[in-house]
């Protein structure tokens, strides 16, 4: 006789570690990805500090968010996390970006 709470118990499990799993393999799948692109396309520019914000929690961590010109068209970068490292507006950093889809970067911290 099969038990209903155990199969009840092993698609509810399902349920929850299947999209664990997918979104993990995806997010190692985008990172390779654009790994990839901007070694094939990328282009170094300089982008400058816009905004930061200090975390509440944590007073040893900012989020930075920075702005960088392509082809005279702006374009504005996610906030990032920053450690140790007391970036300032209006500082200018290292940004590798897709010469093909310019929205694609990396910021290099030093």
């Amino acid at each position: 006789m099969k038990s209903f709470y155990g199969e009840g118990l092993r698609t509810t499990l399902g349920f929850i570690f299947i999209p664990m799993i997918l979104a993990l393999a995806s997010a190692f799948l985008n990172d390779y990805r654009k790994e990839k692109a901007l070694s094939e396309n990328g282009q170094f520019t300089e982008c400058f500090v816009i905004s930061r914000e200090q975390e509440i929690d944590d007073h040893r961590y900012y989020y930075i968010q920075c702005e960088y010109f392509v082809d005279g068209r702006r374009y504005t970068t996610s906030s990032h996390d920053e450690e140790y490292i007391e970036y300032k507006i209006g500082d200018t950093l290292k940004l590798k970006y897709n010469k093909e889809f310019p929205k694609m970067y990396e910021i290099y911290l030093e």
